[in-house]
């Protein structure tokens, strides 16, 4: 039995490289969209309509969805760059 196994790579301003392994195609292109430069992609959502609610439920200001993927993404270093690779894997031999 043997599969393909992913990983998105991704490299932040003044942080470096960081490297995050799965086991689907879909899982790494989502955690790519959340990377990338349109992350409600990532949430199925149209950029324009509401996070959350209006604002008076929750106190969450009644932001949409681009809103606060801005406000989240400012909070940390930039992207620099981020894509995917894939890898074939092969059967698990025993250890002697």
């Amino acid at each position: 039995m043997s599969g393909t196994e992913y990983r998105v790579v991704w490299y932040r301003e003044g942080v470096g490289r960081k490297v995050k392994r799965f086991a689907s195609l879909g899982s790494a292109t989502r955690r790519k969209n959340l990377l990338g430069p349109q992350p409600w992609m990532a949430y199925d959502k149209n950029p324009n309509s509401l996070w959350c609610c209006d604002g008076y439920q929750c106190n969450c200001g009644g932001l949409t969805v681009m809103e606060f993927c801005k406000q989240e993404r400012d909070l940390l270093p930039k992207v620099e760059s981020v894509h995917i690779e894939r890898r074939q894997v092969g059967e698990w031999l025993p250890h002697d």
